[in-house]
Parts: C-alpha cells; sequence; structure tokens
C-alpha cells in the first residue's frame, strides 16, 4: 500500500534543508515511489527564484512555501506538458510574492534601486517589514567565502534609533549592533546559515533566516 504523502511544509522543509538525515532519507525514499510528489518538487525547483544573485538559501522560507503550496493546489492534471505546468504555476507565484521581493531575485539584469543605485550580480537587497519597522537588508561578497551585511531602517524609522539587530548562526551570537545613524554593518561574514534578529526597545519584532552559499560555478 502506498505510503502518505507529505505535506507541503515537510516538502519545502526537504528543500531548504531543514530536515534531521532521518526525515530527510525517509522523504527521498517516498519520492522514490512517488511520481506525484517528484514531479511537485521538480516543477518547484524549476521556479526557484534565485538563479542569479548571491544564492540566499536557496530562497526566503516564505517562498519556498509559497511555491510548494501553489504547485499542490494548482488544478493542473499530469497529462499537461511540463512546460505548461511550469509557466502556469510560475504566473501564480510571481503574482502572489513578487511584491515581498526586490526585483533582484526574479531577474538576471543589474536592478535599479532607487534611481542610479544598482544591485550587481555578487549584492542583493531585500526589503523586510517587522510589525511597524521597514528594514532594508542588502547582502555583499566581500571575498572568498565572505560577505558584508548591512541593515538599514527605512521610512519614518529613520527617527528612531532604538533598534538592534543581532547576527545569530543557530543559538550562537556572532555580533549585536544597534541601528546607530539608522544602519548597521556586519564585515567579512563566512558563507553559513544565518538569522537576523530584530529588537526595539529590547523587545523581538522579528526575524529573518538566509543563507550564504557559493553558486555551482563559484562566481558568488
Amino acid at each position: 500500500m502506498k505510503k502518505r504523502c507529505p505535506d507541503e511544509e515537510r516538502l519545502a522543509d526537504y528543500m531548504e534543508g531543514h530536515l534531521s538525515p532521518e526525515d530527510r532519507d525517509k522523504v527521498e525514499a517516498h519520492l522514490s515511489d512517488c511520481d506525484d510528489c517528484l514531479e511537485m518538487l521538480m516543477l518547484t525547483k524549476q521556479l526557484d527564484p534565485d538563479k542569479a544573485r548571491f544564492n540566499l538559501e536557496p530562497a526566503p522560507n516564505r517562498i519556498t512555501r509559497s511555491a510548494v503550496q501553489l504547485v499542490a493546489e494548482l488544478n493542473v492534471t499530469r497529462y499537461d506538458s511540463f512546460k505548461k505546468k511550469t509557466g502556469t504555476v510560475a504566473k501564480a507565484i510571481y503574482s502572489k510574492v513578487s511584491d515581498c521581493l526586490t526585483p533582484a531575485y526574479w531577474t538576471n539584469d543589474l536592478v535599479m534601486v532607487r534611481g542610479e543605485e544598482t544591485v550587481s550580480e555578487d549584492c542583493v537587497r531585500v526589503r523586510k517589514k517587522f510589525k511597524d519597522t521597514d528594514t532594508e537588508i542588502e547582502i555583499e561578497k566581500a571575498g572568498e567565502n565572505k560577505a558584508h551585511i548591512r541593515v538599514r531602517l527605512m521610512g519614518d524609522e529613520k527617527a528612531n534609533p532604538r533598534i538592534r539587530v543581532t547576527l545569530k548562526k543557530g543559538e550562537r551570537e556572532i555580533s549585536s549592533l544597534l541601528l546607530d545613524e539608522n544602519h548597521a554593518l556586519f564585515e567579512n561574514i563566512f558563507f553559513d546559515h544565518y538569522h537576523l534578529v530584530f529588537l526595539k526597545n529590547g523587545m523581538e519584532i522579528g526575524t529573518y533566516s538566509f543563507g550564504l552559499t557559493e553558486t555551482a560555478h563559484g562566481r558568488r
């Protein structure tokens, strides 16, 4: 009898590398025996919006999960062509999540940000809102297996200096900075998985999780 298929959360965790070795083996064993789940996983990976740029995570968790959920929910039959399915899901995902991202996640070209400022192939900017606090997170390659991480306050929050951002690797604190003059800089951070934890007046208001890795061709 065919085993129960993993839900969207489990597939998203598998794609993001968050499963334990034992759970990962279970998912892979299921994929080897379930054409439907394997096809859904292939469709989702085909839509990975980070084939250029810095190879973050490879994308924010909410994007992977949105992709998996939409692929699962869209009414496409297994007899549709792979290309047709991919196009259908791509339009749906772009419509749902493109307003959450700067264009750097979706294009291979240089991206204009605020007039003449540009984002190069080794630099990504992401806008994040934590409750009533708007931030911009910039990650730029700084050398072999290293990156600079800049955090800026945006909008009305520029007048409020009581924001602290802490860089953590797992549960270990790497560095903690006040957003002095509305920005903070973490320099020469080695490629790995991290969290940025934001605190306002001593209270946590949000977390941004990401990963820094080289791309397959080693340029970022």
